[in-house]
């Protein structure tokens, strides 16, 4: 049995808005899913054809990792998750475990979209200072005004970097889909529409898998 591409579009649904988390870093607020609200999602995308397993722990004085596998409807996805060691290995190890599981969903497309938001006042100031280091075109041309566009942001590198794991592709193939460009060197408007193309890519793989 495969994932279909309706399970892939109920993957990748958006939460309603009771059931997103905010943490404070940086200086932004990060949007994320709870523990409960990706495992309530898998039980109702996959009923009970899922299952989670730590399969490495790694414990340390000051933290606590584990690696841990997401298995649904036949298809595998590993990752790592880690929490602070407070002293109550029990707790921390849960914390860990609850990590590993919501990145583990990611690579199934869980709460993808959170990642794409725009990117930061931070990010915008940078790209105004690149662009004044660069020479300015000859008096007298409209470009001199303009600035230059966003960059790709982390988090959607993360997420092209998520949905080509889902499919499978190789370098290669992810480079045909960027027109041979690194998707670090993608603009935050490119990323934007390379990420919706890839999704479209994603589901007509479940489609035809089914």
């Amino acid at each position: 049995m495969s994932i279909t591409k309706e399970q892939i579009e109920r993957l990748m649904a958006k939460f309603s808005p009771d059931e997103i988390e905010f943490l404070p870093k940086g200086g932004r607020k990060l949007a994320y899913v709870s523990h409960q609200a990706c495992t309530r999602r898998l039980i109702e995308v996959f009923g009970g054809d899922w299952s989670f397993e730590i399969v490495e722990t790694r414990v340390e004085a000051k933290e606590v990792a584990v690696l841990g596998r997401l298995t649904c409807a036949g298809a595998i996805r590993m990752q790592w998750g880690g929490a602070r060691n407070l002293g109550d290995l029990d707790d921390t190890m849960k914390a860990a475990g609850s990590y590993s599981l919501k990145k583990c969903a990611s690579l199934f497309g869980i709460g993808l979209y959170l990642w794409d938001d725009a990117p930061s006042e931070a990010e915008n100031q940078r790209a105004k200072a690149e662009a004044r280091r660069r020479p300015k075109p000859s008096s007298g041309s409209a470009e001199g005004d303009q600035v230059a566009p966003a960059r790709v942001t982390k988090k959607q590198l993360q997420s092209i970097g998520a949905i080509v794991k889902i499919l499978g592709w190789s370098k290669e193939q992810a480079l045909a889909a960027t027109k041979g460009k690194s998707a670090g060197d993608l603009t935050a408007g490119e990323a934007d529409a390379l990420i919706m193309s890839l999704q479209d890519a994603a589901a007509k793989a479940g489609k035809a898998a089914a």
